[in-house]
């Protein structure tokens, strides 16, 4: 399993997570992580911007991706049977 997401905080990526996933399937998973994520300023528009601007407090593209979790995940799907 896995979410996507510009939560910086590991509290506030395990509380996405539980908001995605009920606790059931987590704990049965084979893996589960929080892959981060990116906000193009850019290609949003105006409406898009200000809505985002008031949430993360910030303006301009983030880069938040984790490629760390990434190759993890990829690396725990590949070892699948």
């Amino acid at each position: 399993l896995f979410v996507c997401g510009i939560e910086r905080r590991p509290e506030g990526q395990q509380q996405e997570m539980a908001a995605a996933f009920p606790e059931h399937l987590r704990s049965v998973a084979r893996h589960v992580a929080f892959l981060g994520g990116a906000l193009q300023w850019k290609k949003m528009n105006f409406v898009e911007r200000i809505i985002l601007a008031k949430i993360t407090g910030k303006k301009g593209d983030q880069d938040l991706v984790s490629h760390r979790n990434i190759k993890k995940f990829a690396e725990a799907l590949n070892a699948v049977p």
